[in-house]
Order: C-alpha cells, then structure tokens, then sequence
C-alpha cells in the first residue's frame, strides 16, 4: 500500500475524521487521470479549524475531512464538474478494510 494512504489512513484514526469515498465515472474518457499513474495524488486544505484532504488514486476519490457539512458541500461541487458516485463512507481502500 502506498505510504500516503497508510499515513492519511492514520490521520483518519487519530483524528476521528470522517472519510466518504466517491468514484469518477469517466476519468479514463475524460483522460482526468493518467492510467499508468498508481501513486495517488494528495491534496491538503487548511481553513481556520477545518482540515480536508482530497486523495485522488486512479478513478477513486477519498474526501477527508473533520467537518461534515463542508464534506458534502465538496461532494455536491465534485459532483457538478464531474460524473461521479458518491460511494458514500469508505469501508475498503485497495481492497483493504479501512
């Protein structure tokens, strides 16, 4: 497992974050994402007390974050400038149970 995912893995546990997941439908169409690129990218927000992280991995999104009412504003915006599914809360990361 990637290294970024252990330690926002980690993050997550410690924290008590919240972590939804969320599936881009047409990246490979869109060429969104690069098919040969297995690292995920990680993307970190600080505002005032709210914490998100934004990990794209192929076509699989995790939205990380401590406060759930910007967590689904997030979704809602992915969710117009991409076709997405809400995968809804993660349960399972590269086949791994979270």
């Amino acid at each position: 497992m990637a290294k970024s995912i252990q330690v926002l893995l980690a993050i997550v546990a410690w924290y008590g974050y919240e972590i939804w997941q969320m599936d881009i439908k047409t990246a490979f169409l869109n060429d969104c994402v690069d098919k040969n690129e297995y690292d995920p990218c990680v993307y970190k927000k600080i505002s005032g007390s709210s914490v998100a992280y934004l990990m794209l991995y192929v076509d699989d999104i995790l939205l990380i974050r401590n406060d759930v009412k910007m967590l689904e504003d997030t979704k809602a915006w992915l969710s117009t400038q991409y076709s997405m599914k809400n995968m809804g809360e993660a349960f399972y990361i590269l086949d791994i149970k979270i």
